[in-house]
């Protein structure tokens, strides 16, 4: 039998959740960007949060190679500016299940965006 004051715990909790992604939606991601030589450049990134607000980011990156950890969802993003005569690559890893959401290969020098959802 449940107390009353779990139930209500449970049912305030519930409320509370409302507004939130359904957890098909969120999932644990894995951004990464590389390039063949030289270094990434930069890369900015969005996502939906775990409570359904659009998230977006940027930053430098001086090696080769850069990865980030978010949980969220169902739209994600990845643009990567590659360094002078670098080609750049992307991909979003959806770690909850180890599948490979979407992965680019670029050209030498021209940005590209890894996007799902």
């Amino acid at each position: 039998m449940v107390r009353a004051g779990t139930a209500l715990a449970l049912a305030a909790g519930g409320l509370a959740l409302a507004g939130c992604a359904s957890d098909g939606d969120v999932r644990d991601l894995e951004y990464l960007a590389w390039v063949d030589a030289g270094a990434v450049g930069s890369v900015e990134y969005s996502y939906v949060d775990e409570s359904g607000r659009s998230r977006e980011a940027g930053t430098g990156v001086t090696g080769s190679s850069w990865v980030h950890s978010v949980r969220g969802g169902p739209r994600v993003g990845l643009t990567v500016t590659p360094g002078d005569a670098a080609t750049a690559h992307c991909a979003i890893v959806d770690r909850s299940n180890r599948s490979m959401l979407v992965v680019r290969n670029g050209r030498v020098g021209e940005s590209i965006t890894c996007a799902f959802g």
